[in-house]
Order: structure tokens, then sequence, then C-alpha cells
């Protein structure tokens, strides 16, 4: 189950499942509309009439005053001794809520303004049945109150994100539908009833909630972002293509449009000439653009989805539940998107170049706003290699590696680095950490096979991948590199050991 799930929901401040809700709006605008507009006589002067007044201007402190002041003169009607119960749950006082709105549905059970004041009540204290029980008779006794209706949209599709929490997906898809039901304009219910369709693969369905929801409410960048996904995979590029400009134009946070786009410009001969034609500059300049903005935003939702990992287990060391460790696995697998987008942007900027110059110029600015993202280190620093620029190679690589010293990528650019400079002691250093901290890198048993071979020491190596292989019994690619070796140097009867066992141990992982 994916944890991107109901888009604009109000959630309390103070609330223990934010881990869970990374992708979560507040929605206190259906929470608001049933806190802005109470009735006040234009005569009317006494405390009571000036507390509802207060109140609806947000004084919610004077109003307390002034409505405690006529509640304890005898003078409160029961609107006033609700609009108090309102403003104390608002204050977050809730006890005092609970008890003078008690006493105000007793003088008038059918009150539909009491009943929507319980609602609220219950509504803070996140009891969402309850609360929709309280909205539903408020609008049996009122049954035109846009309060009362919005009360108990709210009041279910919040219900539905709990239900959704526990793995009842059924039920929340059901409180969704009645949600829908009540208020079919009501865009956040249908946000959630495509996200739902969605997760069982129903990307039709999905489809024609989301283009509803964006009708109704025609400028969420998020909601626009997904359904240029879901165009896509629904095999649409053009209406794709007209989503994600929509969302790029209201300054998506998703990396993806802006890649998106960008890549079509770049691969469309219409709209795109050589790189090199100065004519084509201001569509490059967009090009660009598009793409410094995919990779910003790619840096910004990985280091979120990091964040949320982190409170995840804050304190959790060799205790966590399942339910942490499940969610774990969910953010590391959303982690995978922003990275796999941030790379390909990086790959795709290039081409948007005819000179390597000017293209490391561009990353070097980028570098400069995102000055702790691996991955921009990590390409700069092979740009920097591959047009020989090796000292300045050599120090963004330490540089790099002093930031990010389980980097085994940076250690391994290092390395490469040492080798075309001649240091090839101080490359076999680089290149074993690389080994150890990506021990099941092929790209560095190459390379040190290659460093081995040109010193003449390959019978070294041998020994150190076997005392290697006695830690290490598992892992495959080294069993592979050591019966290689081997074999290139006459044992082979160890070599058809070793390459057996890998085998082995494939089959049983597969």
């Amino acid at each position: 189950m994916t944890v991107e799930w109901i888009v604009g929901l109000w959630v309390s401040p103070s609330g223990k499942d934010r881990r869970k809700l990374g992708q979560l709006r507040i929605a206190c605008a259906l929470l608001c509309a049933l806190i802005l507009v109470i009735a006040v006589p234009l005569a009317a002067q006494h405390e009571g009439a000036r507390g509802i007044r207060l109140y609806n201007e947000n004084r919610l402190a004077e109003a307390r005053g002034a409505l405690e002041h006529a509640l304890s003169s005898d003078a409160a009607s029961v609107r006033e001794m609700t609009v108090l119960g309102m403003t104390y749950t608002r204050l977050g006082q809730h006890e005092e809520a609970r008890s003078v709105l008690t006493e105000a549905q007793d003088r008038n059970p059918f009150d539909a303004l009491v009943h929507v004041a319980l609602g609220m009540l219950e509504f803070e204290l996140r009891n969402f049945e309850t609360a929709c029980h309280h909205f539903h008779l408020a609008e049996r006794f009122d049954p035109g109150s846009q309060q009362a209706r919005a009360g108990m949209v709210a009041a279910l599709v919040n219900s539905a994100l709990l239900l959704y929490q526990e793995g009842d997906t059924d039920e929340a898809e059901a409180r969704l539908l009645e949600a829908h039901s009540i208020d079919p304009q009501a865009a956040v219910v249908l946000y959630n009833l495509s996200v739902l369709a969605r997760e069982r693969g129903d990307t039709g369905s999905a489809t024609q909630y989301l283009e509803k929801a964006v009708q109704l409410a025609p400028h969420n960048p998020q909601a626009f972002a997904e359904l240029g996904t879901l165009h896509m995979k629904n095999g649409n590029p053009e209406a794709a293509h007209r989503a994600f400009q929509r969302a790029v134009s209201l300054d998506t946070e998703e990396p993806f449009p802006y890649y998106y786009l960008a890549g079509r410009a770049l691969s469309d001969p219409s709209t795109h000439q050589p790189p090199n034609d100065d004519g084509n500059a201001p569509t490059l300049s967009t090009i660009r653009s598009h793409l410094h903005s995919a990779i910003g935003n790619a840096i910004r939702k990985g280091d979120m989805i990091r964040v949320q990992a982190a409170k995840a287990v804050s304190g959790k060391e060799g205790s966590l539940a399942d339910r942490d460790a499940e969610t774990l696995k969910e953010l590391s697998a959303q982690a995978q998107e922003p990275h796999r987008v941030l790379k390909d942007a990086i790959e795709l900027l290039e081409q948007t170049f005819s000179e390597r110059r000017a293209f490391i110029d561009d990353l070097q600015r980028l570098q400069s706003w995102y000055p702790h993202n691996l991955d921009l280190g990590i390409a700069l620093g092979h740009l920097l290699l591959e047009t020989g620029r090796l000292e300045e190679a050599k120090g963004h690589w330490s540089s790099l590696i002093g930031e990010f010293p389980t980097a085994a990528d940076a250690h391994m650019g290092l390395a490469d680095t040492l080798m075309a400079l001649g240091d090839t002691e101080a490359a076999r250093v680089a290149y074993m950490r690389a080994r150890d901290l990506g021990p099941e890198s092929h790209a560095v048993y190459t390379a040190l096979l290659r460093l081995h071979q040109a010193a003449g020491s390959e019978e070294r190596l041998m020994q150190r991948y076997r005392e290697l292989y006695a830690r290490e019994r598992g892992n495959t690619v080294l069993l592979e590199a050591l019966a290689s070796l081997e074999e290139r140097l006459g044992y082979p009867e160890p070599a058809e050991r070793h390459r057996v066992r890998a085998q082995r141990i494939r089959e049983a992982r597969e």
C-alpha cells in the first residue's frame, strides 16, 4: 500500500500519524466553512451579541470574554452559548466546549447550529464518526445548511483516511463514495477516489475522477502532475503533455513534469533545432530552465523523504515495529523516483550544450545552489575527469568524500582520477575503499583487475579476494571476480567451485 494518499485532508497539528502523511494538505477550508457566519441582529447591543460579532471577526479571546460574561449573567441565549462553545473549540479548550455545548443541546436538542458546533468539537478531537453524526442531525434540522453538508464531507473524508491507514481500503472507499453522494462537487473527495482507483490498477476510473477534480479546483498543481502521469499510463501523450504544462504553469513541486516537457521539446524536431544553432537559444534556455527546475525539485523531494524516514526511526534503534519497517520500505520506494528523475535530468541537460565547458559551468552553478547533493557532485566530478582537468577533479572528489565518506561512487571517481594522474598505489587504496562500500559493484572489480594487471600483482589481488570471500560468502559478484582471476592464473578447480557456488546462490535468491 502506497502512502501517497488523501490529498487535502485536515489533520490535527498534534496528530501522531504524520509519518504516514507525507503528501497531505491541511484542508482547514472544510473546517473554516463551519465557523465564519453566525448571524447577529443589527439592533442587538448586549454582551452576547458583541461576543458573536467578535467571533466573526476572529477575535477569539475577546469573544470568549464577552460570551462568558453573558453566560454568567444568565443573559446568554442558546445561540450565544453555542458560539461560546465554538470559541472554546477553536482555542483548544475542549472540556469547556463540551460542557457549554451539552447545556445548549439540553436547552434545544433540535437546534442545527448546536449540532454543527458539536460536530466541530468532535472533528477537532478526531472523533470523525461522532462528528458526522452531529453534522447529519444538523442537516436534518436545517436541510439547507451548507455548514452541515461541508461538515459531513470533511468527517467522512477524514474517517476514510484513518481506515486507509489501518489497511481497510474497501471501507475507506465506501466513506469517500458516501461523501461524494452528499457533495458531488467536492474536489477533495474526487482526488482521493482517484488515488484509490489508481492503487487497484484502474487507471481509467482514476483519470475520470481526477479530470472532474481539476475542473472543480483548477489551481492544484499536484493534481495536474498526477493527471499527466495517469494519461501517460493510459497511452495518451497529448493529454499528458497538456496536464504537465498546466502543472508547470502552476509551479508544481513535482520534478517529473519539468523533466517531461524538457525531454519532449528536445526530441520534437518541430520545436527544436540543433543545440549549436544560435537562433534556437531562447528554446534551449527554456529547456534548461525546465531541467534546472526538475533537478531542484527532485533534490527537495528526496530530502523531504529522507527527513520523513529519519523521523520514522527516531529513537527506535533496534526496536522497529512492523508498521515502522513498512513505512521505511514505502519511503525507500518513494525516494527512488526523485533520484531517477535527478539523474535523468542531468543527462538530458548535457544534451542542451554543444561545448563541455559550458555544461561544466552549468553543473558548477547548480552545485552552488545545492551544495550538499551527492548526485550533482558525482556528475561534476566525472565531467572534470573526462575533460582532463585532473587536479581539479582530484580536489573535487576529495571534497565530496569529506562530505559523503560512505559514497562508493565518490571513492571510485577519486580512484579513477588518481589512476589518470599515475598514482597507482593511492588509486589501489581508493578502489579497495570503493569496493568495501559497494561490494557488489561490477565496475570496481573491473578497475582493480586492470590496475593489478598493469602492476603485475594479480596474485596479490587473488589472495585479497580470497580473504574477502571468507567474510562475504554470499557475494556473487566477488565470487565471479575471484573465479575469473583464478582461471587466468591457472587455478581451474577453485575457479569452477566458486562459479558453481555463485550460480547456486543466485538460484536460491530467485
